[in-house]
C-alpha cells in the first residue's frame, strides 16, 4: 500500500484550497465597471421585452480589470488586469479572481475589449492608442500551458484605426463585432485576414455618452 506522507497531504490540501470552481453553462452574461480604482463584476439580465438590467456580484479593490469574456468550453471568465501592467486573469463561480500570467501586450496601447472565440481557444483583444495608424489584434491561447500570445497589426477598410472599447461574437453567425467611438458606428473584425470593416455600417447620429460594453442576443446588438 502506498504511504501518504505529511508533505503529500499538505500539498493535496493546498491544491484543493486554490482550486477554482467553474460556472454552470447557462447563457449568463457579465461585464466589469471601474469606479475610483475599484472594479465591480456585474451580471447582465435581458427581459422578454429586451429591457436590460445589471446586478453587482463582487468587487476587486486595487485591480483595474477589463476585456472580460465567458468561456463556455471550460465555464470560467477570463480577462486582463490593465494596470500597472497587463496580466491574464480568471474568475470562477464564486467570483474569486486568479492571476494566471503576465501578458506581452504593448504598454503604449489600450487593450480593454475582449471576447472568447466560439471554439473556446482564444481570448481575442483589440488594442488602440493615440496617434497609432494601426490597431493591434491580440490572440491569447487559453489552451496553451503558457498562454501563448500572438500580436497582429490590422488594416481597416478606410485606412484609419478604430477606437473600440468592447468586442463580441454573434452567438449564431460567429461574426466578431465592435463599436468605433471615433466614427460612432459598428465594425466587424475578420480574424483570418486581420482586417476591420469600419465603413459598412451607418453612423449613429443619436448616440449619447460612450459605449463601454457590447453584447449580442440572437435578435439584437446591445450597447451600454
Amino acid at each position: 500500500m502506498k504511504k501518504i506522507t505529511l508533505t503529500t497531504l499538505l500539498a493535496i490540501i493546498i491544491l484543493s484550497c486554490f482550486a477554482q470552481t467553474p460556472f454552470d453553462c447557462n447563457g449568463r452574461m457579465f461585464r466589469v465597471v471601474e469606479i475610483e480604482k475599484i472594479t465591480t463584476l456585474q451580471e447582465i439580465y435581458i427581459t422578454a421585452n429586451d429591457d436590460v438590467s445589471v446586478v453587482d456580484l463582487n468587487t476587486y479593490e486595487g485591480y483595474s480589470l477589463n476585456g472580460i469574456a465567458y468561456n463556455r468550453h471550460d465555464d470560467y471568465i477570463y480577462g486582463v488586469v490593465i494596470q500597472p501592467n497587463y496580466q491574464l486573469i480568471r474568475i470562477d463561480a464564486d467570483y474569486q479572481l486568479e492571476i494566471l500570467k503576465p501578458l506581452p501586450l504593448p504598454a503604449n496601447l489600450s487593450f480593454v475589449s475582449g471576447d472568447i472565440t466560439p471554439d473556446g481557444r482564444f481570448l481575442v483583444m483589440l488594442g488602440f492608442g493615440a496617434n497609432q495608424k494601426h490597431n493591434t489584434l491580440a490572440l491569447i491561447d487559453l489552451q496553451s500551458p503558457t498562454y501563448e500570445t500572438k500580436l497582429f497589426k490590422t488594416q481597416t477598410t478606410n485606412g484609419i484605426s478604430v477606437l473600440c472599447a468592447d468586442v463580441a461574437f454573434h452567438p449564431t453567425t460567429q461574426v466578431l463585432y465592435g463599436f468605433d467611438h471615433s466614427t460612432a458606428r459598428l465594425i466587424t473584425i475578420d480574424l483570418e485576414s486581420k482586417t476591420i470593416d469600419n465603413t459598412s455600417f451607418p453612423r449613429l447620429s443619436n448616440l449619447q455618452g460612450n459605449v463601454p460594453s457590447l453584447f449580442l442576443t440572437q435578435k439584437a446588438i446591445c450597447m451600454g
